[in-house]
């Protein structure tokens, strides 16, 4: 999760020593795919690294400069809703075509999603709303809606694989090993770049973490109780937001 003072630097860095190449080269290696494009996985984004999100990041600027308010304003809005508003989706999902934005460069575990029948990790992401709902009751007075708690990504079988080729869970977490190789050597001589905890988050929160100061991520909690209190409405959101829609790349 960078700052946009250290988003640039990094962002070189990968370009001159060429990590996005190698990062293409590992997307490269899933087999290609069709699907009905229904934005339905999009519900909830999954998480990628920082590597990925500078990826997707230059495509922005060099591609979709001229969605970027529309895109800033969706990612600010998932950043303060997404465990309130079940209808908070991935910003990079086209409102009205419901198109991915990016595509050709999105992070692998998108790419991924739909290849696999199995489902797992029910039971674990279960645990952790729990304690996540407990904790937001607790220490913020903050009730998580059910309709949010409860909801489940259902399993996707529209995904064809095009060709012989198929794609084992074995070979995912291969190609997932190599993305994460390549986070090492982005962060390798200086990992205190990044801000704080995980650098494995959805692109939504990457972006709005760039774009917002710390003082907004620091009303997170205030945006929220605005929000249910408010039902659906926020003051200090609107007013964070007509900021975040000013920015520039």
């Amino acid at each position: 999760m960078l700052a946009l003072d250290k988003l640039y630097p990094q962002l070189s860095y990968a370009e001159k020593h060429g990590l996005f190449a190698e990062l293409q080269q590992t997307y490269d290696r899933f087999p290609a795919t069709l699907c009905r494009q229904c934005a339905r996985c999009c519900t909830v984004p999954p998480p990628a690294y920082v590597i990925e999100y500078l990826y997707m990041f230059d495509y922005l600027r060099k591609n979709l400069t001229h969605l970027l308010p529309d895109i800033v304003e969706r990612a600010v809005k998932y950043f303060y809703l997404e465990l309130l508003d079940i209808n908070v989706v991935c910003p990079f999902v086209d409102p009205q075509s419901k198109l991915c934005l990016v595509y050709p460069v999105r992070p692998l575990t998108c790419r991924a999603y739909g290849l696999t029948r199995a489902k797992v990790g029910d039971a674990e992401r279960e645990k952790e709303l729990t304690k996540l709902a407990e904790h937001y009751r607790e220490k913020h007075g903050i009730e998580l809606p059910d309709e949010v708690l409860g909801f489940r990504l259902p399993e996707c079988k529209q995904v064809k694989v095009l060709g012989a080729e198929r794609i084992t869970p074995e070979l995912q977490a291969v190609l997932l090993a190599e993305v994460a190789s390549l986070e090492s050597r982005l962060f390798g001589l200086d990992y205190a770049l990044v801000e704080s905890g995980t650098t494995f988050e959805p692109l939504a929160r990457h972006l709005a973490l760039t774009v917002l100061p710390r003082g907004a991520v620091e009303r997170r909690i205030k945006v929220m109780k605005e929000y249910l209190a408010g039902q659906g409405d926020s003051v200090t959101l609107r007013e964070i937001i007509g900021k975040a829609r000013q920015f520039s790349l």
